[in-house]
């Protein structure tokens, strides 16, 4: 099960490296790039409920809120059910940006793809579904 740690470990650093050529925007760190993921698809989430989803410490995604705030890829919105609270959203132009990085990312998966025969890519499938579970059983418990 190490390899699997490690190929896939690989395969994110490799996708980087190839995505990050050409790319038009200063390189966000993986936590940055992770948390707003994460907002892009359940915005309004407060910082504890964001540490949670992504297993790091309140203090660390805190860390990350002033610094993406500065550089306006999230808000901080007033909770309006407790005034001294705050709730996160990723802003408009970073979820534009995150668009694009998906874009080029598929497409630059798509030009590896090409010329795979049928099995090799079920067979591509078939791991990532096993993956896919792998991961919902190590999730939070």
């Amino acid at each position: 099960m190490a390899a699997l740690v490690d190929a896939s470990g690989t395969l994110r650093r490799v996708l980087r490296a190839r995505m990050r050529a050409a790319w038009p925007y200063d390189d966000l760190p993986t936590g940055q790039l992770d948390l707003l993921r994460l907002l892009v698809e359940n915005p309004g989430l407060s910082v504890g409920e964001a540490a949670e989803k992504l297993a790091i410490a309140p203090n660390s995604v805190s860390t990350m809120v002033r610094a993406m705030v500065r550089a306006q890829l999230l808000e901080r919105r007033p909770d309006p059910k407790d005034g001294r609270a705050v709730r996160l959203f990723a802003s408009s132009a970073a979820a534009r940006r995150l668009q694009e990085w998906r874009a080029r990312r598929a497409d630059v998966l798509a030009s590896a793809l090409e010329g795979w025969d049928d099995a090799t890519r079920d067979s591509l499938v078939a791991a990532i579904e096993a993956i896919e579970k792998l991961t919902r059983a190590l999730g939070p418990q």
